[in-house]
């Protein structure tokens, strides 16, 4: 079962990286932290029905954030290290890179997230004509790929004007 576990978040992790690049690209000084985002959660994967428990740390590089996502019975399914940029009001860019077991990071992704009183959203971001058209961002596939951040802040901002472009992924309730 837990290397099932494996397989399927290392499949989400394929699937979901409609936006991503080969460098993270939100730099320090633009790095963010949303209100009261560390401490512990409840998740929902949107057309799952596997919950789990995800745990938001403050990392140890500067504007990082750890986190690590267990099952039902408290093996660790997941970790990434994650950087959030803020875009408006209570919306955020989340630069996410899977932790392997041997502290190796992955390639960048980048999601939205949506913050609330004791919850957050996940969603990602489709790869469109209207984000395709940005300079410095190309289309391999249906995945967008960012070759810096001033295109990816430019992409995250007309993707925002455009909400039909995103697609809910988690649900996050803190306990």
């Amino acid at each position: 079962m837990r290397y099932r576990n494996l397989t399927a978040l290392s499949l989400m992790v394929l699937l979901g990286a409609c936006w991503k690049s080969t460098e993270p690209l939100i730099p320090v000084a633009e790095a963010d932290a949303p209100p009261s985002i560390v401490g512990k959660y409840s998740t929902v994967t949107q057309g799952g029905d596997e919950a789990s428990d995800v745990t938001i740390a403050k990392g140890s590089a500067a504007g990082f954030f750890e986190y690590a996502s267990v099952d039902k019975d408290g093996l660790v399914i997941g970790k990434r290290q994650i950087r959030f940029d803020r875009i408006s009001g209570d919306w955020y860019l989340i630069q996410s890179q899977t932790v392997d077991t041997a502290g190796i990071l992955g390639e960048p992704y980048y999601r939205f997230l949506k913050t609330g009183r004791g919850k957050l959203e996940e969603y990602e971001a489709s790869c469109d004509s209207a984000v395709a058209s940005i300079p410095n961002v190309h289309v391999n596939d249906g995945d967008c790929s960012f070759a810096d951040y001033k295109a990816l802040k430019a992409a995250a901002a007309a993707r925002l004007a455009q909400p039909d472009g995103l697609t809910l992924q988690n649900s996050y309730t803190k306990k």
